[in-house]
């Protein structure tokens, strides 16, 4: 080593001071891009890692999963999508629930307040046939699109409520719905109606005067016509009375 250093300095005291800047000048040029190059080698590769980082973070997001261990084996749960779909449909299912207590609780307010009328009207009703009275004028409501009042007041002006009640013309039970008359139509809607005995039975009274007057209704909407076509004869204070005895229900 110290051979080839007396060598270059040998060499160098022939050499010009100008030659040796020149000399001095292109190693330190070319020191410097050497480090310029790793430099920019050790930049590239902390960007290339940073990337890969990034990716790996997005797919991550992307579809997110959480590893359940139950027994052994290993369960993947469903993209998030899935669990938005189901939230919306409890939602749902939620406002169906909403409307149905809302509709519970216009049929317990209509119930109670028939009942009322009909031990009103008649205490020879005891608490359980008043119950089931009212139900029954409920449910015939809603089979025939008809106010259950209505259907009430109509039974008390034709039998006060006796649901044995026959009439000289032959009109039977809660509604006096007339056998005769109304015989082919109703056996044909109501096939455990076979006889008009059966009218008697309170359900079955109230389902078919209902019924009755549903046909009526068919022809006009002028519901005192429908009133008198139901008597069978215009009458202006049984029309009258029957409103009357609606306003009393709907404000007891």
């Amino acid at each position: 080593m110290s051979n080839f250093l007396d060598y270059i300095l040998e060499k160098s005291e022939k050499i010009s001071t100008s030659t040796l800047i020149i000399i001095s000048i292109l190693l330190l040029s070319v020191f410097f891009n050497i480090y310029i190059l790793m430099a920019m080698k050790c930049i590239s590769d902390k960007i290339n890692k940073i990337e890969n980082n990034i990716i790996e973070k997005e797919k991550t997001l992307k579809t997110p999963i959480i590893i359940e261990y139950k027994k052994g084996k290993n369960i993947l749960p469903k993209p998030i999508k899935n669990t938005v779909k189901i939230q919306t449909k409890t939602t749902k299912v939620s406002n169906d629930t909403k409307k149905q207590k809302i509709i519970s609780l216009n049929n317990s307010i209509q119930k109670n307040k028939i009942i009322k009328f009909i031990k009103k009207s008649n205490k020879n009703i005891n608490i359980t046939e008043a119950q089931y009275m009212a139900e029954c004028f409920i449910e015939a409501g809603k089979k025939f699109n008809i106010n259950p009042y209505l259907l009430a007041s109509i039974a008390k002006a034709e039998s006060t409520y006796y649901r044995h009640s026959v009439s000289k013309s032959g009109a039977i039970g809660l509604m006096q719905v007339n056998w005769k008359v109304h015989e082919k139509n109703l056996k044909k809607t109501f096939p455990h109606i076979k006889c008009k005995e059966d009218l008697k039975e309170i359900r079955n009274g109230i389902l078919s005067g209902a019924y009755v007057l549903k046909r009526l209704m068919q022809n006009t909407k002028d519901i005192n016509r429908c009133l008198c076509g139901y008597l069978g004869q215009n009458s202006k204070s049984y029309v009258e009375k029957i409103h009357r005895y609606k306003y009393q229900i709907e404000n007891i």
